[in-house]
């Protein structure tokens, strides 16, 4: 009866007048409060979509989830239906228009992954327990090496490329060590987190084989990886994996570029002339977020620390979807009230 009337009230405008009209003028508030209706009852039908499976029409969803990056199928360079965690809890935008599903039009992809179940670990389904490590204990002015860009039109006298390539090693060993002491005083860990490149990424999988030993199903942790070529581009990704499996990688989007005030906040000054602009030396592919449901009330989106600085375009979606927890990964420093990764968290 819905579609009926919005129908008949369309044609009865159709007819009045050919020209666009404002639906919220007095005289079209039935049409409006018909969609608005109409509108409802399509979101409540999706409820769990994406996240459950309990039904066939939640499998249905959750399996085009996966395939497409949408729960729509309509091409997702048109528009992209994902699930959404929360509403939010005040205010009125758009986004609050729906509870269950949002609608995303950037150029953002994105990705919706499900971890496989470990064997023998069994964890709470409504909470995660993080230890934070932060690696490299001490930041070196030598972590910091110039290196030849392949960018030829590039003004080498004002802009220079840097790569990150800590002095100190990562010691997997010692990381399973930390979780048993952690363990001692909060119980057991769920997810062992390590900042924005600490990590090469031939030293993956033996770290997450470890963890797995030491009964922590999840890591998240920076990766870095060095050019395949000479004045070629490396790698600057958040990890997210679980035993032997591992999500799509989350790219940084962004190059940090380190100014004069930062090359002398850090005291990188023996390595990096702080005269030029020193543009980090990644590469950046096609945006996209990729968002990992760990059970139906856990859903994690790893970030890399730029995006909590130039947010635009990811900000929308992450706002839109509410996941459960956002971790983003970063090399700049605690996060502590004064510095910029607390404020801009906090947007």
């Amino acid at each position: 009866p819905v579609v009926d009337e919005v129908h008949h009230q369309a044609l009865a405008d159709r007819d009045v007048d050919a020209r666009p009209v404002a639906l919220d003028r007095p005289e079209r508030w039935q049409t409006l409060a018909s969609l608005l209706h109409l509108h409802a009852l399509a979101d409540e039908a999706c409820c769990g979509a994406g996240i459950g499976h309990d039904t066939p029409f939640l499998h249905s969803a959750f399996e085009l989830l996966s395939a497409n990056g949408s729960l729509a199928r309509i091409p997702a360079d048109r528009a992209r239906i994902l699930p959404k965690l929360r509403p939010p809890p005040s205010g009125i935008t758009l986004r609050s228009l729906s509870h269950h599903v949002a609608l995303d039009r950037s150029e953002v992809e994105t990705r919706w992954v499900v971890p496989p179940p470990l064997p023998g670990l069994v964890r709470p389904t409504d909470r995660l327990t993080l230890l934070l490590v932060p690696h490299p204990s001490v930041i070196r002015a030598g972590d910091f090496v110039p290196v030849a860009g392949p960018l030829a039109n590039m003004d080498d006298l004002g802009y220079s490329f840097y790569a990150f390539s800590p002095q100190e090693p990562f010691d997997s060993e010692d990381a399973v060590r930390l979780v048993e002491r952690a363990r001692l005083r909060v119980g057991e860990i769920d997810v062992l987190v390590l900042p924005e490149g600490a990590l090469e990424q031939n030293e993956v999988p033996r770290l997450q084989q470890l963890l797995v030993e030491a009964g922590v199903p999840y890591l998240i942790a920076g990766v870095r990886s060095h050019p395949d070529e000479p004045e070629s581009f490396g790698t600057n990704y958040a990890h997210f994996g679980a035993g032997d499996w591992q999500a799509p990688p989350q790219h940084k989007h962004h190059r940090w570029c380190l100014d004069a005030n930062q090359v002398h906040q850090y005291h990188l000054g023996a390595t990096l002339d702080p005269r030029r602009r020193w543009w980090e030396a990644i590469g950046v592919p096609r945006r996209c977020l990729t968002f990992v449901t760990v059970s139906e009330q856990l859903t994690v989106c790893p970030l890399v620390c730029e995006d909590l600085a130039r947010p635009d375009p990811v900000t929308d979606i992450v706002r839109s979807i509410a996941p459960t927890l956002v971790v983003a990964v970063l090399l700049d420093g605690p996060q502590l009230a004064a510095r910029w990764p607390a404020r801009y968290a906090s947007v």
